[in-house]
């Protein structure tokens, strides 16, 4: 719904240009900030289309927020063939990564690199 929002309202390049010096996202708007994400797969919320979408490219990576390990039907069709193209940062509950100049750093919490098929908590 946030990434409709965006595009309805022509809201992508003005924020992909702005000058500000912080972009905060949280859910929905962590992985719209992403160069691609997942949408609504193996959770409770509705979508129109679940699969692959391009964000806004604010990073060059996807971000998954909720994640845990035992949503097996995420990783398998969606997060494992995703990591081909780039990594995700998996965040679980309660947990929060700082992105500064491409650089990744873990603030609290669970999160996990999934890239080339791979995974691994850092």
């Amino acid at each position: 719904m946030q990434r409709n929002f965006m595009m309805e309202y022509e809201l992508a390049l003005p924020i992909k240009e702005s000058s500000a010096k912080l972009i905060m996202g949280t859910s929905a708007g962590a992985k719209n900030m992403a160069a691609k994400f997942v949408c609504a797969i193996e959770n409770d919320y509705e979508a129109e289309e679940r699969g692959v979408y391009d964000g806004l490219s604010l990073d060059v990576f996807s971000h998954e927020p909720y994640f845990s390990l035992d949503k097996t039907g995420l990783i398998q069709n969606y997060l494992l063939p995703l990591s081909q193209e780039m990594a995700i940062y998996a965040t679980g509950n309660n947990a929060a990564i700082r992105v500064e100049n491409s650089d990744v750093t873990v603030v609290v919490g669970d999160v996990y690199l999934i890239a080339d098929s791979k995974m691994q908590k850092i």
